[in-house]
């Protein structure tokens, strides 16, 4: 999400990289992105748990697109369930994410500036996420991510244009310790908090001390990921090699790890310690077959027809120059 949002953010100029096509392209990039590893992965749960009640053309357009109308309980009551919550977000985000930037733009050449353009898009997208989260937990929280994601890249976007610091982001950027004090007092809050929860009404109690927990958590972790120094022990680490291997198979992780535990339960009666060492072994392996056989082809497809999504490393860009 916070890439994605830098990449239509910018500086809120016109963009100096090569043309990416516009909105459209922009759309079957994501497209491309997300949908083939999700219908292989939702296939494979279909396929496994049986297909239920789903009879009808509509059903079944519903679960390929997850299209969240006319009911969405036909998508969450199926497959890969609840976890596609999430996906489902994120797709009408990346529907409005162009014309959000083309907002911001245009508010900057009418003579906004660039924090009233950027705060006032925000603003407003926050306002649409919570009118809509106030009936729906699932909404607010995934809106949380997405706003602040946004937020971060707007706020990277003015401290290059501007070459300076806003105030308070230069020491948290570059000593990321400070924020284990408040990573702690969001774990312990929210723990005690849900200590008498049902797991199944998780974050729907409470919800004000999650989602507070949520974006506190979200923003000091965030911030010297993506302005701290780039020799910090922070982005050495989020840089290292296992997190380079890891990277590529996050999304493949997060699909395959709900139907690996909904398998495992139902037919292993394990404890807790053991299912979770075999999902944190299963989960990555199915990944990895998946962003081999899927994920990575479809990459040098997008890359070659429509365009880099992200910034070349400074080796690529000189091989590219030669």
């Amino acid at each position: 999400t916070m890439a994605q949002a830098r990449l239509a953010y910018g500086d809120g100029r016109p963009p100096t990289r090569a043309p990416d096509g516009g909105a459209v392209a922009f759309w079957f990039r994501r497209a491309v992105r997300v949908y083939p590893v999700y219908w292989v992965v939702q296939g494979t749960a279909l396929a496994i748990s049986g297909t239920g009640d789903l009879r009808t053309v509509t059903d079944w357009l519903q679960v390929i697109t997850l299209f969240p109308l006319p009911n969405l309980d036909v998508i969450i009551n199926h497959g890969l369930g609840v976890i596609v919550w999430t996906m489902i977000v994120e797709l009408a985000y990346y529907l409005v994410l162009p014309f959000l930037a083309r907002a911001v733009t245009g508010a900057i050449r009418g003579g906004q500036g660039f924090v009233a353009a950027n705060g006032a898009v925000l603003g407003a997208l926050f306002a649409t996420f919570a009118w809509f989260g106030s009936t729906s937990t699932r909404l607010l929280g995934v809106a949380a991510c997405i706003v602040i994601g946004m937020a971060i890249a707007a706020l990277d976007a003015w401290q290059r244009a501007n070459r300076r610091w806003a105030p308070g982001v230069r020491g948290l950027a570059r000593q990321p310790a400070r924020s284990l004090p408040v990573v702690a007092v969001a774990w312990g809050v929210g723990a005690l908090a849900a200590r008498g929860d049902d797991p199944n009404l998780l974050f729907r109690t409470h919800l004000g001390i999650h989602l507070a927990a949520m974006v506190a958590v979200s923003i000091v972790l965030f911030v010297p990921a993506v302005l701290g120094p780039t020799d910090g022990r922070y982005r050495r680490t989020l840089g290292s090699r296992p997190m380079r291997l890891l990277g590529p198979l996050t999304y493949g992780i997060y699909l395959w790890h709900y139907p690996v535990i909904r398998q495992t339960v139902e037919r292993v009666d394990l404890p807790l310690p053991a299912l979770q060492a075999w999902v944190l072994v299963v989960a990555p392996l199915m990944a990895l077959l998946t962003y081999r056989a899927i994920e990575q082809p479809l990459d040098r497809l997008r890359h070659r027809r429509f365009g880099r999504t992200t910034p070349l490393a400074p080796a690529d860009r000189e091989a590219t120059a030669r």
